[in-house]
């Protein structure tokens, strides 16, 4: 009786743990991502600018590679990705300057992001839609600036490099947080997302008037093509 006992235990809880085991769809993908984002600066107002005769734009590309892990309807996905950010702030000069009209100040910041990204995905078909978010980290790994002047006589454009001097206070080492929804199309991906920072970029850039950076605020909008496949 003892040892009829004992195997009905063993065989229970090794049927337990199976019907466990089959109550868990997983899957594990890795593949390849392009973003592209417009982004904008919490202290720099774009209406303001051009209302004083001057124009603003930033946009961003990030490339790099994902990791999607799902279990049932939930989905874990780091990203480690390259950012390039290309910002100009450019002013017309009027006739006080004689010899220049038009200046901007071009900068481009390049950095490498980690998003973790939690969310909940449900599959409609051959069709999953996603929504999610989480945390992101960046590090600033290098920044450009440089001067564009326009020339009166010719129209030719001069151009000066901006010295680091004159970049004061970028953070190496910000942290922010993305929001957004995306889809599932066979072994592509398709999102949207907005992205805020919680930690601004820089304290101050020294241009032809100080300019105070701020936090970025982005709308980006990616593609991805899955590599590797592992359903379980």
């Amino acid at each position: 009786m003892k040892y009829f006992l004992s195997f009905f235990t063993i065989a229970l809880m090794v049927t337990i743990t199976f019907k466990a085991q089959a109550q868990y769809d997983t899957e594990i993908d890795f593949g390849l991502r392009v973003k592209y984002g417009i982004t904008r600066f919490s202290e720099v107002d774009k209406k303001e600018v051009e209302s004083e005769g001057g124009n603003f734009d930033a946009y961003s590309l990030s490339l790099g590679g994902f990791l999607q892990l799902r279990v049932n309807h939930f989905y874990f996905q780091p990203e480690l990705v390259y950012n390039r950010v290309n910002t100009g702030l450019g002013n017309d000069f009027g006739p006080s300057v004689t010899d220049y009209s038009h200046g901007k100040y071009e900068f481009i910041f390049n950095s490498i992001e980690l998003p973790l990204l939690l969310g909940y995905r449900t599959s409609f078909g051959n069709v999953a839609m996603r929504f999610g978010g989480g945390p992101m980290f960046s590090y600033l790994m290098s920044v450009k600036g440089d001067l564009l002047l326009t020339r009166r006589s010719d129209g030719s454009i001069e151009t000066r490099s901006v010295d680091q001097d004159e970049i004061e206070a970028f953070n190496d080492i910000t942290l922010g947080a993305r929001i957004g929804i995306g889809a599932d199309i066979g072994p592509f991906l398709v999102d949207i997302m907005y992205e805020r920072a919680f930690s601004k970029v820089g304290e101050e850039i020294v241009t032809i008037t100080p300019v105070i950076a701020g936090k970025e605020n982005s709308f980006l909008i990616g593609v991805g093509y899955k590599l590797i496949r592992t359903k379980r």
